[in-house]
Protein backbone atom coordinates (compact mmCIF):
# COMPACT_ATOMS: atom_id res chain seq x y z
CA UNK A 1 0.00 0.00 0.00
CA UNK A 2 1.42 3.37 -0.97
CA UNK A 3 0.61 6.92 -0.04
CA UNK A 4 -2.27 6.87 -2.52
CA UNK A 5 -3.87 3.90 -0.78
CA UNK A 6 -7.53 3.66 0.00
CA UNK A 7 -7.16 5.32 3.42
CA UNK A 8 -5.87 8.52 1.84
CA UNK A 9 -8.38 8.37 -1.01
CA UNK A 10 -11.24 8.00 1.44
CA UNK A 11 -10.22 11.12 3.33
CA UNK A 12 -9.30 13.31 0.37
CA UNK A 13 -12.56 12.70 -1.44
CA UNK A 14 -14.44 14.66 1.23
CA UNK A 15 -12.78 18.08 0.89
CA UNK A 16 -13.89 20.79 -1.46
CA UNK A 17 -11.64 23.28 -3.22
CA UNK A 18 -14.36 24.98 -5.28
CA UNK A 19 -13.27 28.63 -5.05
CA UNK A 20 -9.58 28.09 -4.36
CA UNK A 21 -7.17 30.26 -6.35
CA UNK A 22 -5.37 28.33 -9.08
CA UNK A 23 -1.91 27.71 -7.56
CA UNK A 24 0.49 24.85 -7.91
CA UNK A 25 0.32 22.45 -4.99
CA UNK A 26 3.59 22.36 -3.05
CA UNK A 27 5.38 19.54 -1.27
CA UNK A 28 6.06 19.69 2.48
CA UNK A 29 9.69 20.67 1.87
CA UNK A 30 8.57 23.47 -0.46
CA UNK A 31 6.10 24.65 2.19
CA UNK A 32 8.84 24.75 4.83
CA UNK A 33 11.66 25.95 2.58
CA UNK A 34 13.74 22.88 3.44
CA UNK A 35 15.39 20.04 1.58
CA UNK A 36 14.89 16.47 2.76
CA UNK A 37 13.24 17.41 6.07
CA UNK A 38 9.92 15.74 5.18
CA UNK A 39 11.68 12.45 4.43
CA UNK A 40 13.74 12.64 7.62
CA UNK A 41 10.67 13.36 9.75
CA UNK A 42 8.48 10.68 8.21
CA UNK A 43 11.23 8.11 8.54
CA UNK A 44 11.62 8.93 12.23
CA UNK A 45 7.87 8.53 12.72
CA UNK A 46 7.74 5.22 10.83
CA UNK A 47 11.11 3.78 11.90
CA UNK A 48 10.46 0.05 11.39
CA UNK A 49 10.69 0.18 7.57
CA UNK A 50 11.59 2.43 4.67
CA UNK A 51 8.90 5.01 4.03
CA UNK A 52 7.72 5.11 0.42
CA UNK A 53 7.77 8.27 -1.67
CA UNK A 54 3.97 8.35 -1.69
CA UNK A 55 3.83 8.32 2.11
CA UNK A 56 6.43 10.96 2.93
CA UNK A 57 4.38 14.14 2.52
CA UNK A 58 1.21 12.75 4.10
CA UNK A 59 3.00 11.52 7.23
CA UNK A 60 5.14 14.66 7.61
CA UNK A 61 2.28 17.11 7.00
CA UNK A 62 -0.07 15.23 9.35
CA UNK A 63 2.49 15.32 12.15
CA UNK A 64 3.20 19.03 11.71
CA UNK A 65 -0.46 20.10 11.59
CA UNK A 66 -1.22 17.82 14.56
CA UNK A 67 1.43 19.52 16.67
CA UNK A 68 0.41 22.99 15.54
CA UNK A 69 -3.28 22.39 16.22
CA UNK A 70 -2.97 20.69 19.58
CA UNK A 71 -5.73 18.52 20.95
CA UNK A 72 -8.53 20.64 22.30
CA UNK A 73 -10.16 22.60 19.48
CA UNK A 74 -13.15 20.78 18.00
CA UNK A 75 -13.25 23.05 14.94
CA UNK A 76 -9.59 22.34 14.16
CA UNK A 77 -10.31 18.63 14.44
CA UNK A 78 -13.30 19.05 12.12
CA UNK A 79 -11.33 20.69 9.32
CA UNK A 80 -8.46 18.25 9.70
CA UNK A 81 -10.91 15.37 9.27
CA UNK A 82 -11.96 16.52 5.78
CA UNK A 83 -8.95 18.38 4.32
CA UNK A 84 -5.88 16.64 2.94
CA UNK A 85 -3.01 17.45 5.38
CA UNK A 86 -0.56 18.51 2.68
CA UNK A 87 -3.11 20.88 1.15
CA UNK A 88 -3.87 22.31 4.60
CA UNK A 89 -0.18 22.80 5.44
CA UNK A 90 0.34 24.41 2.03
CA UNK A 91 -2.50 26.87 2.70
CA UNK A 92 -1.27 27.58 6.22
CA UNK A 93 2.25 28.47 5.09
CA UNK A 94 1.25 30.72 2.17
CA UNK A 95 0.63 34.42 2.73
CA UNK A 96 -2.91 34.13 1.41
CA UNK A 97 -5.97 34.31 3.63
CA UNK A 98 -8.15 33.76 0.55
CA UNK A 99 -6.50 30.41 -0.21
CA UNK A 100 -6.83 29.35 3.41
CA UNK A 101 -10.55 30.18 3.43
CA UNK A 102 -11.03 28.42 0.10
CA UNK A 103 -9.74 25.03 1.25
CA UNK A 104 -12.42 24.84 3.97
CA UNK A 105 -15.41 22.82 2.65
CA UNK A 106 -18.68 24.69 2.26
CA UNK A 107 -21.65 23.69 4.38
CA UNK A 108 -22.79 23.76 7.96
CA UNK A 109 -20.08 24.93 10.31
CA UNK A 110 -17.90 26.37 7.54
CA UNK A 111 -17.65 29.74 9.27
CA UNK A 112 -16.36 28.22 12.49
CA UNK A 113 -13.95 26.05 10.53
CA UNK A 114 -12.58 29.09 8.69
CA UNK A 115 -11.99 30.75 12.05
CA UNK A 116 -10.13 27.64 13.18
CA UNK A 117 -8.05 27.69 9.99
CA UNK A 118 -7.09 31.31 10.64
CA UNK A 119 -6.17 30.38 14.23
CA UNK A 120 -3.93 27.61 12.87
CA UNK A 121 -2.31 30.12 10.54
CA UNK A 122 -1.57 32.37 13.51
CA UNK A 123 -0.01 29.39 15.28
CA UNK A 124 2.30 28.95 12.31
CA UNK A 125 3.57 32.48 12.91
CA UNK A 126 3.99 31.96 16.67
CA UNK A 127 5.42 28.45 16.54
CA UNK A 128 7.05 27.63 13.24
CA UNK A 129 6.38 24.31 11.52
CA UNK A 130 10.11 23.64 11.83
CA UNK A 131 9.77 23.76 15.63
CA UNK A 132 6.87 21.31 15.38
CA UNK A 133 9.18 18.98 13.47
CA UNK A 134 11.76 19.20 16.26
CA UNK A 135 9.10 18.43 18.89
CA UNK A 136 7.98 15.38 16.93
CA UNK A 137 11.47 13.96 16.64
CA UNK A 138 12.30 14.62 20.32
CA UNK A 139 9.21 12.76 21.53
CA UNK A 140 10.53 9.36 20.51
CA UNK A 141 7.03 8.34 19.43
CA UNK A 142 5.97 6.76 16.19
CA UNK A 143 2.98 8.03 14.24
CA UNK A 144 0.76 6.35 11.67
CA UNK A 145 -1.89 7.71 9.32
CA UNK A 146 -4.30 6.19 6.83
CA UNK A 147 -1.53 6.61 4.23
CA UNK A 148 0.50 3.75 5.69
CA UNK A 149 -0.39 0.03 5.65
CA UNK A 150 -0.01 -0.20 9.43
CA UNK A 151 -3.19 1.85 9.91
CA UNK A 152 -5.93 -0.22 11.64
CA UNK A 153 -8.68 -0.22 9.02
CA UNK A 154 -11.30 -1.12 11.60
CA UNK A 155 -11.18 2.52 12.77
CA UNK A 156 -13.06 3.42 9.58
CA UNK A 157 -16.18 2.18 11.38
CA UNK A 158 -16.13 5.48 13.28
CA UNK A 159 -16.94 7.44 10.12
CA UNK A 160 -16.31 11.15 10.70
CA UNK A 161 -15.08 10.25 14.18
CA UNK A 162 -12.07 8.39 12.81
CA UNK A 163 -8.85 10.02 14.03
CA UNK A 164 -6.47 11.66 11.58
CA UNK A 165 -3.45 9.94 13.12
CA UNK A 166 -2.32 7.75 15.99
CA UNK A 167 0.80 8.54 18.01
CA UNK A 168 2.29 5.69 19.95
CA UNK A 169 5.15 3.74 21.43
CA UNK A 170 5.75 0.03 21.54
CA UNK A 171 4.81 -2.52 18.87
CA UNK A 172 2.68 -1.00 16.13
CA UNK A 173 1.56 -4.49 15.07
CA UNK A 174 -0.40 -4.81 18.33
CA UNK A 175 -2.67 -2.01 17.12
CA UNK A 176 -3.59 -3.74 13.89
CA UNK A 177 -6.03 -6.65 13.77
CA UNK A 178 -4.22 -9.63 15.33
CA UNK A 179 -5.14 -13.09 14.01
CA UNK A 180 -6.24 -14.18 17.48
CA UNK A 181 -8.70 -11.32 17.98
CA UNK A 182 -9.07 -8.28 20.23
CA UNK A 183 -11.28 -7.62 23.24
CA UNK A 184 -11.89 -4.18 24.75
CA UNK A 185 -12.24 -4.59 28.50
CA UNK A 186 -13.44 -1.70 30.65
CA UNK A 187 -15.05 -1.20 34.03
CA UNK A 188 -15.13 0.57 37.35
CA UNK A 189 -12.10 2.50 38.57
CA UNK A 190 -13.03 1.67 42.17
CA UNK A 191 -13.33 -2.03 41.39
CA UNK A 192 -14.41 -4.43 44.11
CA UNK A 193 -12.73 -7.73 44.95
CA UNK A 194 -15.53 -9.46 43.09
CA UNK A 195 -14.93 -7.35 39.96
CA UNK A 196 -11.18 -7.90 39.99
CA UNK A 197 -11.59 -11.65 40.51
CA UNK A 198 -14.16 -11.82 37.71
CA UNK A 199 -11.80 -9.98 35.34
CA UNK A 200 -8.96 -12.33 36.12
CA UNK A 201 -11.09 -15.43 35.89
CA UNK A 202 -12.54 -14.47 32.51
CA UNK A 203 -9.46 -12.97 30.85
CA UNK A 204 -6.56 -15.19 31.95
CA UNK A 205 -7.14 -18.09 29.54
CA UNK A 206 -8.08 -15.76 26.69
CA UNK A 207 -4.88 -13.75 27.08
CA UNK A 208 -2.83 -16.95 27.34
CA UNK A 209 -4.25 -17.99 23.97
CA UNK A 210 -3.16 -14.73 22.33
CA UNK A 211 -6.23 -12.52 22.59
CA UNK A 212 -5.11 -8.87 22.59
CA UNK A 213 -6.76 -6.85 25.37
CA UNK A 214 -7.47 -3.15 24.73
CA UNK A 215 -8.24 -0.81 27.61
CA UNK A 216 -7.54 2.67 28.95
CA UNK A 217 -4.83 2.10 31.61
CA UNK A 218 -7.12 3.57 34.30
CA UNK A 219 -7.32 2.35 37.87
CA UNK A 220 -9.54 -0.62 38.66
CA UNK A 221 -10.75 -3.01 35.96
CA UNK A 222 -8.60 -1.41 33.22
CA UNK A 223 -5.44 -2.06 35.22
CA UNK A 224 -6.45 -5.64 36.06
CA UNK A 225 -7.14 -6.37 32.38
CA UNK A 226 -3.73 -5.03 31.31
CA UNK A 227 -1.94 -6.92 34.07
CA UNK A 228 -3.64 -10.20 33.21
CA UNK A 229 -2.38 -9.80 29.64
CA UNK A 230 1.14 -8.96 30.81
CA UNK A 231 1.21 -11.94 33.18
CA UNK A 232 0.05 -14.21 30.35
CA UNK A 233 2.73 -12.96 27.96
CA UNK A 234 0.11 -11.55 25.59
CA UNK A 235 0.11 -8.16 23.91
CA UNK A 236 -2.13 -5.46 25.33
CA UNK A 237 -2.94 -1.96 24.06
CA UNK A 238 -3.53 1.11 26.24
CA UNK A 239 -5.41 4.04 24.68
CA UNK A 240 -4.61 7.23 26.59
CA UNK A 241 -6.52 10.51 26.86
CA UNK A 242 -3.15 12.28 27.11
CA UNK A 243 -0.21 12.21 24.73
CA UNK A 244 1.29 8.73 24.38
CA UNK A 245 4.57 9.99 25.84
CA UNK A 246 2.92 10.77 29.20
CA UNK A 247 1.76 8.49 32.01
CA UNK A 248 -1.97 8.95 32.52
CA UNK A 249 -2.77 8.33 35.31
CA UNK A 250 0.62 9.15 36.81
CA UNK A 251 0.23 6.38 39.38
CA UNK A 252 0.36 3.86 36.53
CA UNK A 253 3.67 5.03 35.13
CA UNK A 254 5.31 1.64 35.61
CA UNK A 255 2.30 -0.24 34.24
CA UNK A 256 2.20 1.94 31.14
CA UNK A 257 5.92 1.36 30.59
CA UNK A 258 5.32 -2.40 30.81
CA UNK A 259 2.47 -2.17 28.32
CA UNK A 260 4.72 -0.30 25.88
CA UNK A 261 7.36 -3.02 26.26
CA UNK A 262 5.03 -5.90 25.39
CA UNK A 263 2.25 -4.21 23.42
CA UNK A 264 1.49 -0.61 22.56
CA UNK A 265 0.51 2.69 24.19
CA UNK A 266 -1.35 4.95 21.77
CA UNK A 267 -3.18 8.27 21.57
CA UNK A 268 -4.79 10.43 18.92
CA UNK A 269 -3.23 13.46 20.63
CA UNK A 270 0.24 14.83 19.87
CA UNK A 271 3.15 14.47 22.33
CA UNK A 272 3.03 16.37 25.64
CA UNK A 273 -0.79 16.76 25.53
CA UNK A 274 -2.20 16.83 29.06
CA UNK A 275 -5.44 14.93 29.68
CA UNK A 276 -8.66 16.93 29.87
CA UNK A 277 -11.91 15.79 31.45
CA UNK A 278 -13.78 15.51 28.14
CA UNK A 279 -10.86 13.67 26.57
CA UNK A 280 -11.53 10.47 28.50
CA UNK A 281 -15.01 10.04 27.05
CA UNK A 282 -13.75 11.02 23.60
CA UNK A 283 -11.00 8.38 23.59
CA UNK A 284 -13.51 5.66 24.53
CA UNK A 285 -14.63 5.47 20.90
CA UNK A 286 -11.10 4.35 19.97
CA UNK A 287 -11.07 1.62 22.61
CA UNK A 288 -14.35 0.28 21.20
CA UNK A 289 -13.36 0.62 17.54
CA UNK A 290 -10.01 -1.16 17.92
CA UNK A 291 -11.64 -4.32 19.28
CA UNK A 292 -13.80 -7.14 17.95
CA UNK A 293 -16.06 -6.74 20.98
CA UNK A 294 -16.34 -4.79 24.24
CA UNK A 295 -16.73 -6.38 27.67
CA UNK A 296 -17.86 -4.31 30.68
CA UNK A 297 -16.88 -5.72 34.08
CA UNK A 298 -18.44 -3.67 36.89
CA UNK A 299 -19.84 -0.29 35.98
CA UNK A 300 -21.87 2.13 38.06
CA UNK A 301 -25.00 3.80 36.76
CA UNK A 302 -22.99 6.77 35.45
CA UNK A 303 -19.75 4.97 34.59
CA UNK A 304 -17.71 6.06 31.59
CA UNK A 305 -17.57 2.38 30.66
CA UNK A 306 -21.18 2.69 29.48
CA UNK A 307 -19.94 5.32 27.04
CA UNK A 308 -17.46 2.81 25.61
CA UNK A 309 -20.22 0.21 25.31
CA UNK A 310 -22.39 2.77 23.53
CA UNK A 311 -19.68 3.46 20.95
CA UNK A 312 -19.23 -0.27 20.36
CA UNK A 313 -22.96 -0.77 19.83
CA UNK A 314 -23.15 2.23 17.49
CA UNK A 315 -20.53 0.77 15.14
CA UNK A 316 -22.03 -2.71 15.29
CA UNK A 317 -19.56 -4.45 17.59
CA UNK A 318 -20.82 -6.97 20.19
CA UNK A 319 -21.14 -5.76 23.78
CA UNK A 320 -20.94 -8.05 26.80
CA UNK A 321 -21.51 -7.33 30.48
CA UNK A 322 -20.59 -9.29 33.59
CA UNK A 323 -23.44 -9.39 36.11
CA UNK A 324 -22.83 -8.66 39.76
CA UNK A 325 -24.73 -8.66 43.05
CA UNK A 326 -28.08 -6.89 42.68
CA UNK A 327 -27.25 -4.91 45.82
CA UNK A 328 -23.93 -3.61 44.45
CA UNK A 329 -24.01 -0.06 42.97
CA UNK A 330 -20.77 -0.93 41.14
CA UNK A 331 -22.71 -3.39 38.95
CA UNK A 332 -25.78 -1.21 38.29
CA UNK A 333 -24.43 -0.12 34.91
CA UNK A 334 -23.79 -3.72 33.81
CA UNK A 335 -27.32 -4.69 34.79
CA UNK A 336 -28.68 -1.75 32.82
CA UNK A 337 -26.72 -2.87 29.73
CA UNK A 338 -28.18 -6.35 30.09
CA UNK A 339 -31.73 -5.20 30.77
CA UNK A 340 -32.14 -2.22 28.44
CA UNK A 341 -29.53 -2.44 25.71
CA UNK A 342 -29.33 -6.12 24.82
CA UNK A 343 -25.79 -6.72 26.06
CA UNK A 344 -24.66 -10.34 26.16
CA UNK A 345 -24.31 -11.85 29.63
CA UNK A 346 -20.72 -13.03 30.14
CA UNK A 347 -19.78 -15.17 33.14
CA UNK A 348 -16.84 -17.24 31.87
CA UNK A 349 -13.87 -17.27 29.52
CA UNK A 350 -15.81 -19.43 27.05
CA UNK A 351 -18.65 -16.89 26.89
CA UNK A 352 -16.15 -14.06 26.39
CA UNK A 353 -14.51 -16.10 23.61
CA UNK A 354 -17.88 -16.38 21.89
CA UNK A 355 -18.27 -12.61 22.20
CA UNK A 356 -15.16 -12.02 20.05
CA UNK A 357 -16.11 -14.72 17.56
CA UNK A 358 -14.27 -17.78 18.87
CA UNK A 359 -16.76 -20.59 18.31
CA UNK A 360 -14.69 -23.25 20.05
CA UNK A 361 -13.57 -23.90 23.60
CA UNK A 362 -10.77 -21.71 24.85
CA UNK A 363 -7.64 -23.72 23.90
CA UNK A 364 -5.80 -23.15 27.19
CA UNK A 365 -8.86 -24.21 29.14
CA UNK A 366 -9.50 -27.22 26.91
CA UNK A 367 -5.99 -28.54 27.37
CA UNK A 368 -5.73 -28.03 31.13
CA UNK A 369 -5.16 -31.15 33.27
CA UNK A 370 -7.98 -32.15 35.54
CA UNK A 371 -6.15 -34.72 37.59
CA UNK A 372 -4.30 -34.20 40.84
CA UNK A 373 -7.06 -32.17 42.49
CA UNK A 374 -6.48 -30.82 45.95
CA UNK A 375 -7.71 -32.87 48.88
CA UNK A 376 -10.07 -31.44 51.50
CA UNK A 377 -7.13 -31.12 53.87
CA UNK A 378 -5.20 -29.10 51.26
CA UNK A 379 -8.06 -26.62 50.99
CA UNK A 380 -8.42 -26.48 54.75
CA UNK A 381 -4.71 -25.65 55.02
CA UNK A 382 -5.22 -22.75 52.62
CA UNK A 383 -7.84 -21.26 54.91
CA UNK A 384 -5.07 -19.42 56.75
CA UNK A 385 -4.80 -17.18 53.68
CA UNK A 386 -6.42 -13.82 54.64
CA UNK A 387 -8.55 -13.74 51.48
CA UNK A 388 -10.05 -17.15 52.26
CA UNK A 389 -10.94 -16.30 55.84
CA UNK A 390 -14.70 -16.25 56.25
CA UNK A 391 -15.52 -18.76 53.50
CA UNK A 392 -18.21 -21.13 54.77
CA UNK A 393 -17.01 -24.59 55.84
CA UNK A 394 -19.74 -26.48 53.92
CA UNK A 395 -18.76 -24.74 50.67
CA UNK A 396 -15.10 -25.68 51.15
CA UNK A 397 -15.93 -29.33 51.84
CA UNK A 398 -18.49 -29.55 49.04
CA UNK A 399 -16.07 -28.48 46.31
CA UNK A 400 -13.25 -30.62 47.66
CA UNK A 401 -15.48 -33.70 47.56
CA UNK A 402 -17.18 -32.93 44.23
CA UNK A 403 -14.69 -31.10 41.99
CA UNK A 404 -15.79 -29.76 38.62
CA UNK A 405 -19.23 -28.46 39.64
CA UNK A 406 -20.86 -25.41 38.04
CA UNK A 407 -22.08 -22.55 40.22
CA UNK A 408 -25.64 -23.83 39.87
CA UNK A 409 -24.59 -27.32 40.98
CA UNK A 410 -22.71 -25.87 43.95
CA UNK A 411 -25.73 -23.83 45.01
CA UNK A 412 -28.09 -26.80 44.59
CA UNK A 413 -25.77 -29.33 46.19
CA UNK A 414 -27.38 -31.13 49.15
CA UNK A 415 -24.19 -32.73 50.41
CA UNK A 416 -24.40 -30.53 53.50
CA UNK A 417 -28.16 -30.37 53.80
CA UNK A 418 -27.94 -31.36 57.44
CA UNK A 419 -25.71 -28.45 58.36
CA UNK A 420 -28.44 -25.86 58.27
CA UNK A 421 -26.27 -23.67 55.99
CA UNK A 422 -28.26 -21.82 53.34
CA UNK A 423 -26.54 -21.37 49.96
CA UNK A 424 -27.35 -17.89 48.67
CA UNK A 425 -26.40 -17.56 44.99
CA UNK A 426 -24.64 -14.20 45.20
CA UNK A 427 -22.87 -15.15 48.42
CA UNK A 428 -21.55 -18.31 46.74
CA UNK A 429 -20.25 -16.31 43.78
CA UNK A 430 -18.41 -13.91 46.05
CA UNK A 431 -16.86 -16.74 48.07
CA UNK A 432 -15.79 -18.61 44.92
CA UNK A 433 -14.12 -15.42 43.67
CA UNK A 434 -12.26 -15.12 46.98
CA UNK A 435 -11.06 -18.73 46.76
CA UNK A 436 -9.96 -18.24 43.16
CA UNK A 437 -8.03 -15.04 43.91
CA UNK A 438 -6.26 -16.91 46.70
CA UNK A 439 -5.20 -19.62 44.27
CA UNK A 440 -7.25 -22.32 46.01
CA UNK A 441 -9.75 -22.81 43.16
CA UNK A 442 -9.56 -22.56 39.38
CA UNK A 443 -12.49 -21.91 37.05
CA UNK A 444 -12.42 -23.81 33.74
CA UNK A 445 -15.29 -23.67 31.23
CA UNK A 446 -17.63 -22.49 33.99
CA UNK A 447 -16.70 -25.36 36.34
CA UNK A 448 -14.79 -25.03 39.58
CA UNK A 449 -11.78 -27.21 40.36
CA UNK A 450 -9.55 -27.30 43.43
CA UNK A 451 -6.00 -26.31 42.58
CA UNK A 452 -3.55 -29.11 43.18
CA UNK A 453 -1.01 -28.20 45.89
CA UNK A 454 2.56 -27.60 44.80
CA UNK A 455 5.04 -30.18 45.94
CA UNK A 456 7.44 -28.97 48.61
CA UNK A 457 11.04 -28.71 47.41
CA UNK A 458 12.08 -30.65 50.46
CA UNK A 459 9.73 -33.56 49.84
Amino acid sequence: MTGTGRGVDRRRSGHATGGAPSVERRSVDECLGTAGLALELSQRLVPWRTVTAGEVDDVAATAIVSLLGGADDAAVAAIRAVIDPVLLLDALTRDSAALLDAVVPAGAGAGRQRDAARWLRARCAEQSPAEAVRRATRSGLWMITAAVPEWPERLSGLGRGEPRELWGRGDVDAVRVPPSGTLATVGARAASGYGEAAARGILADLAADGLVIVSGAAYGIDAVAHRVALESGSATVAVLASGADLASPSGHRRLIEQIAESGAVISEHPPATRPRAHGFLHRNRLIAALADATLVIEAGARSGSLNTAGHAATIGRPVGAVPGPITAPASAGCHRLLREYGAICVTSAVEAAELVGWNVEVPAARGRRRSGHATPSAIEAAREHPVVAGVEEPLVRSIARNPGMTITEIIDSDSDSGSGWKRDGWAVRGQLAALESAGVLTQTDGRWWPTAPKQSSGA
